[in-house]
């Protein structure tokens, strides 16, 4: 063969060979499952998981399509997506499984618990829906949530996240016993279950005794897993060791930057040791992380937040989120217009006082929750008028939290 010839035959057979190759890219691309999305974000190659799930919006099915958007952090796109698989499917109990776990991790409970009760109602024997439920419960200290999670093992005898959640129920009772028990078990079905791991890390701690085994078994599996030391800090916290539960959410925070809920709890908790510049710093993180990123609501028209009281100079100016517009509070740390006896007189001007921003917020807070329990019994447990300053400082950022859910 000439010399011409044989350029040409190599020109034909690279090219053959990178054709093969981005076929075989886009094959691969196309190919990807939610459960390579998913193994690939708990082992912590979060640039790979992103690409992966990314793959998923452009699928044919919408429930595949809520999961990408969900997992490239695009909830309100996940959210009309779960909608439109829902309707589309309304047989099918799983599509709601899944929209109520996104609710749940977009702070709307009240909205989970619907969508896992109606998983329920299609399909009385899923585990899932029950371990749903059981993660509502648990956030508001429910005692169902034993009751539920125990629904949810007997069901699926090999839902690992079931006994780890029972795990972490159980500690904070201080039945450390059957705690270590319970996240054995969930680590002989699956050696990788994280919360389980952390769960004896936390068990070590309380016990003064190393909990870097653990942890270092945790960094193996997934290093960027902030949650880990996130459980151990909150079980910290529950037996008031807040110095150390401090230090906990920092290693948290160091591993998983955007963390928010890590930052939260650190800054709530260095303004139980009397600080205010970085807790302060910590919660307007956290704050303004949950408002950028929608807030939830299974009716479109609430995932609005309408700028009733643009101008007014304590709201910040509109921002642009997600092609939407809204007003995001600014909040300022004024302690003094709490009553110093520890005691609520009256309700409204302290309302107004504690959550000072746009007027018609403060309105629709007063028509749409009730403080009468919950808001003075925390104000009753102060002992000395710097804790309740802290105390009140706390309570106003969890007040805009309560707030950006009921109106979002």
């Amino acid at each position: 063969m000439n010399v011409p010839h044989m350029r040409r035959a190599s020109r034909i057979l690279f090219r053959a060979v990178v054709c093969a190759a981005c076929f075989a890219g886009a094959s691969l691309a196309w190919g990807a499952t939610l459960e390579d999305c998913q193994s690939l974000r708990k082992h912590g190659h979060r640039a790979e998981a992103r690409k992966c799930y990314e793959s998923l919006t452009t699928a044919r099915d919408p429930y595949l399509r809520a999961e990408g958007f969900w997992g490239t952090e695009m909830y309100q796109d996940a959210n009309n997506q779960f909608r439109i698989a829902a309707e589309q499917s309304p047989a099918n109990a799983m599509i709601r499984v899944r929209w109520g776990r996104l609710m749940h991790e977009r702070f709307n409970n009240t909205e989970a618990d619907k969508l896992f009760s109606e998983a329920l109602q299609r399909d009385p024997k899923n585990a899932r829906a029950y371990y749903g439920l059981a993660l509502v419960s648990a956030d508001g200290f429910d005692s169902k949530a034993i009751e539920y999670t125990s629904k949810a093992m007997d069901l699926d005898p090999k839902l690992y996240e079931a006994r780890e959640l029972m795990a972490n129920l159980l500690l904070e009772d201080s039945d450390e016993a059957k705690a270590f028990d319970e996240a054995d078990a969930a680590l002989k079905i699956s050696p990788e279950a994280l919360d389980a791991m952390a769960i004896h890390a936390a068990i070590e701690t309380l016990a003064d005794r190393s909990p870097d085994a653990w942890l270092d078994k945790i960094r193996q599996v997934n290093p960027a897993y902030g949650e880990g030391y996130a459980l151990v800090a909150y079980q910290l916290v529950l037996n008031r060791r807040y110095e150390d539960g401090i230090a906990y959410y920092r290693k948290a925070i160091e591993a998983d930057s955007r963390l928010w809920s890590a930052r939260s709890q650190l800054g709530i908790n260095l303004m139980r040791l009397g600080q205010e510049d970085e807790p302060r710093r910590q919660l307007e993180l956290w704050v303004y992380s949950t408002v950028s990123s929608f807030i939830l609501d299974r009716d479109p028209v609430r995932n609005i937040f309408r700028p009733h009281a643009l101008g007014h100079n304590n709201c910040n100016p509109l921002l642009v989120l997600h092609g939407r517009t809204r007003c995001i509070p600014r909040v300022q740390p004024r302690l003094d217009g709490y009553n110093r006896s520890h005691r609520i007189g009256n309700r409204s001007d302290t309302l107004g006082q504690t959550f000072s921003c746009c007027p018609s917020i403060v309105r629709r807070i007063r028509r749409t929750l009730n403080f009468r329990v919950s808001f003075p019994c925390l104000l009753r447990r102060t002992v000395s008028e710097s804790l309740g300053k802290i105390v009140c400082f706390a309570i106003r950022f969890e007040l805009l939290k309560i707030v950006v859910v009921h109106l979002a």
